[in-house]
């Protein structure tokens, strides 16, 4: 999936060396919706705040009518290496449920990583 337009693709963007993060903005990325970002300055403060808050979200970014939150999970040396990611139907899971929903999945994500030995 394209790591510009997911959830699970924010978290690692936000979470990669810069250097890295830069090369892959560059792009050329995909748009899919009308709601895809794509411009690099607005995908950089993008993964800014996924980091801040501690997920990731998408509304009809990659699909019209699917939106989807990710969260990390951390290895026990605080590596980022993999997500839980959650997406449904816009009309079941709406951009203003998202936050509640990260909830749920960061509960999920810190089980994960309290068993691979994270003790952030």
């Amino acid at each position: 999936t394209p790591i510009h337009a997911t959830a699970a693709g924010q978290i690692f963007l936000s979470h990669m060396p810069e250097d890295q993060r830069r090369r892959i903005l560059r792009g050329p990325l995909e748009r899919f919706t009308e709601n895809t970002l794509f411009a690099p300055a607005t995908l950089e403060e993008r993964a800014r705040e996924t980091r801040d808050r501690g997920y990731g979200s998408t509304v009809e970014e990659l699909e019209i009518g699917l939106n989807a939150v990710g969260v990390p999970v951390h290895s026990s040396d605080g590596a980022v290496v993999a997500t839980v990611s959650v997406s449904g139907p816009a009309f079941r899971l709406p951009a203003e449920d998202i936050p509640e929903v990260a909830k749920v999945v960061k509960d999920a994500a810190s089980e994960i990583s309290w068993c691979l030995g994270f003790r952030g």
